[in-house]
């Protein structure tokens, strides 16, 4: 137990800027706090829940609550899958061949094609959030909705990011890999977590909705990984963090395509 506990510090200390007691560090605890990635998804999104359930008491209404919640979560986890996304879109696109690509991917400043993506990246966030407010959408309170939105979205891009990795090798090379793919049964913990966490947003909404969300997600994923194949012939952090924007995305496509028809 306290193993997994450690395991779980690790995560949340990987993957976002929340104070938490430092677990240390041994061989092979990163691989371990793999499977709770999905959980610390829930985590953040349970937070910009209630950031954004708190502003709501104040009568603040519509998308500027939705914005200030957002970038809450980008707060807590330090931009880093902003950062990737936005590396991967530069070097995708801003290369001409593997390696120069991945020497774009390394580069710390932010080219043309990471500053357009990551702005449509963060209004299509906001704008989706936003089809919450719709009494289509809504059987509880908006801010609830919201609030159940936002852990079921981050907790499934978080464990789409952990599909991405086992689909592909590290692109930089075996052994300067961080992360090892899941495997046996930790691969059943992200799953079952991802799907217990779904639960409030599909009996305020609809289970139709978020399995629709799911599978759009996942189709964007195997697209991303294939693509990613293509481009560098395999993941990287920034990949990873790539997958968890397109990810949350297209769960909310999914989810308000399947509302809207």
């Amino acid at each position: 137990m306290k193993r997994e506990w450690l395991a779980f510090l690790s995560a949340v200390q990987f993957l976002t800027r929340l104070p938490v007691p430092d677990p240390g560090w041994e061989d092979g605890r990163l691989d371990r706090a793999a499977k709770w990635f999905p959980l610390v998804g829930a985590l953040v999104g349970l937070i910009c829940g209630v950031v954004l359930f708190l502003l709501g008491l104040l009568s603040y209404r519509g998308l500027p609550i939705i914005e200030l919640s957002v970038l809450f979560g980008v707060l807590m986890t330090g931009a880093l899958h902003e950062d990737g996304f936005a590396d991967t879109a530069d070097g995708f696109f801003g290369g001409r061949d593997t390696e120069k690509r991945l020497s774009i991917m390394r580069d710390s400043r932010i080219g043309t094609y990471g500053a357009i993506a990551l702005i449509f990246a963060i209004l299509l966030r906001i704008s989706l959030y936003g089809e919450f407010y719709s009494p289509r959408v809504a059987s509880a309170s908006f801010t609830v909705t919201i609030a159940a939105a936002f852990i079921a979205a981050h907790a499934i891009s978080r464990t789409l990011m952990l599909l991405h990795l086992s689909m592909l090798p590290y692109a930089r090379g075996k052994d300067a890999a961080l992360l090892s793919p899941l495997s046996g049964r930790d691969a059943v913990v992200p799953v079952m977590t991802m799907l217990i966490v779904c639960l409030p947003l599909a009996h305020i909404v609809s289970y139709g909705a978020v399995a629709a969300g799911m599978i759009v997600a996942i189709m964007s994923n195997f697209a991303f990984t294939k693509l990613t194949k293509t481009r560098i012939g395999g993941w990287t952090g920034d990949t990873a963090g790539a997958t968890q924007i397109i990810s949350e995305i297209f769960f909310l496509i999914g989810f308000c395509a399947w509302i809207w028809s």
